[in-house]
């Protein structure tokens, strides 16, 4: 049941990230039809987490560590580039995406 409502949750947290990137701008097909930045930025987020051992829910609380460990001059840099960068640049999204959903958290119990 726990690894169910892990799963759920990881979900849920995806499709807020996927509604993150289409505000910011980020499309989801490319002309030609082909998956584009958002679904691509969705599965380097996934890859990493399986690589780090780490769910989306607990990723937040690591999410600087690792980015700093995917970003030029960090053990991981090489994978941080795949893809023209795409791993590198959906960890800064992700972070900024925590960042912007903490803001609202923190802004609802407030207001």
């Amino acid at each position: 049941f726990q690894m169910r409502s892990h799963q759920m949750a990881d979900n849920k947290l995806l499709d807020l990230f996927e509604e993150f990137l289409i505000d910011c701008g980020y499309s989801q097909v490319t002309p030609s039809g082909l998956p584009s930045t958002v679904p691509q930025y969705i599965h380097a987020i996934k890859k990493v987490c399986d690589a780090e051992r780490v769910s989306l829910i607990t990723l937040p609380k690591c999410i600087d560590q690792i980015v700093k460990k995917y970003d030029v001059g960090g053990e991981k840099e090489l994978v941080g580039k795949q893809g023209h960068s795409t791993v590198i640049n959906a960890l800064k999204r992700y972070a900024e995406f925590i960042k912007a959903l903490s803001e609202i958290k923190n802004e609802s119990v407030v207001g």
